[in-house]
């Protein structure tokens, strides 16, 4: 509430000589609710409907990206996609260029996936494409652009999007689209680099194991029984000792007749289905690591907007966020609906208390 008493203060006497004080107060407190996690207590929808109403005090530069990232975190945490999907909208649109819009489109084309928005996530991708990328957002930007693409039923095209993908994260991922549609040929094709090379991977992690059990698989299926016994010989005894160590057991014993045998076959696919790279709980856990609250990369610190926002957006916090003379403070237990743009225009008071990093 003191933000709303000290914005109708400045709007009703914006040349008294306290507003430029209660100008840094704003600041200061805005900068202590959503930076330094004081606005973690309040609930989520009115943390953010708080944000929204006072959301031209966000500083410019890598401060008021971090706080944006901290919110957009926890809207995903509570399952509110298409919030958290907003702020970082806005974000992309008014406070990033270059390689830094391209890095946190990844976030916000994973939020629309997990809010079944398939397309908006392929189109943010393609707005933000950039020369001279690094090549591993490179390849994390179109592992998410194949999960769309495979979300709208285009799983040959989200394959054929990896066909030059080198690195693990994206032979796993086109592997499970050959797995899903059944097509082992080129499943094998595609993870015999990986397991077989001449450097098999130092640790198996969980997205390795699932990879090497879809592996075994589809070399069950189609008979290769000498490089089941060699996958067998390279990697039993690394697999561990739980259920999917059961599986891969069952799957490459000379003795055991494997995937061949259909009575095991629906269980086998449905427990490596379980561990797909395309879940939703692995894509979720993804945009909570990428969102997580660290400083922003060398590219990113101290961008300017790559586009001018509205005019509301830039003009001064104190008046902006009291707006029209004679506004009372609202109610703090009933939090607004999402808006994209901060209240009415008329903001005078801040000046150069606020100038952006």
């Amino acid at each position: 509430e003191a933000l709303d008493v000290w914005s109708i203060a400045a709007a009703n006497f914006p040349n008294a000589p306290q507003v430029r004080a209660i100008s840094r107060k704003m600041l200061d407190l805005f900068r202590h609710l959503f930076l330094d996690g004081a606005a973690d207590k309040l609930p989520a929808v009115e943390a953010l409907g708080l944000f929204y109403d006072f959301r031209e005090l966000t500083p410019l530069g890598a401060d008021g990206d971090r706080m944006i990232r901290r919110l957009a975190r926890r809207l995903v945490k509570l399952g509110l996609y298409g919030r958290a999907a907003e702020l970082l909208a806005h974000q992309v649109r008014y406070r990033l260029q270059g390689a830094a819009q391209a890095s946190v489109a990844v976030p916000l084309a994973a939020i629309y996936l997990l809010d079944h928005k398939p397309k908006k996530a392929i189109e943010i991708l393609r707005a933000t494409r950039s020369g001279n990328l690094p090549a591993p957002l490179i390849a994390e930007r179109r592992r998410i652009e194949s999960q769309a693409l495979a979300a709208m039923g285009r799983a040959d095209e989200a394959a054929a999007l990896l066909d030059r993908a080198t690195d693990t994260a994206g032979l796993l991922l086109r592997a499970h689209y050959y797995w899903q549609g059944q097509d082992w040929e080129n499943l094998i094709a595609t993870l015999h680099p990986l397991f077989m090379g001449a450097e098999p991977p130092a640790r198996l992690t969980e997205p390795l194991r699932r990879g090497l059990l879809e592996y075994a698989l589809a070399l069950s299926l189609e008979g290769r029984a000498d490089q089941l016994a060699a996958l067998r010989e390279r990697y039993m005894k690394r697999i561990g000792q739980d259920a999917l160590a059961g599986l891969f057991d069952l799957l490459t014993s000379p003795d055991s007749p494997g995937a061949r045998d259909l009575d095991h076959l629906s269980e086998i696919m449905g427990k490596i289905g379980s561990f797909s790279p395309a879940s939703e709980d692995s894509l979720r856990q993804k945009v909570l690591a990428a969102l997580a609250d660290r400083a922003l990369s060398a590219g990113q610190s101290g961008m300017q907007p790559a586009r001018s926002p509205s005019s509301a957006d830039r003009k001064s916090p104190a008046g902006n966020a009291a707006g029209q003379s004679g506004r009372t403070p609202r109610d703090s237990k009933s939090a607004p609906a999402s808006r994209p743009d901060a209240s009415a225009a008329g903001r005078t008071a801040v000046g150069a208390a606020s100038s952006p990093s």
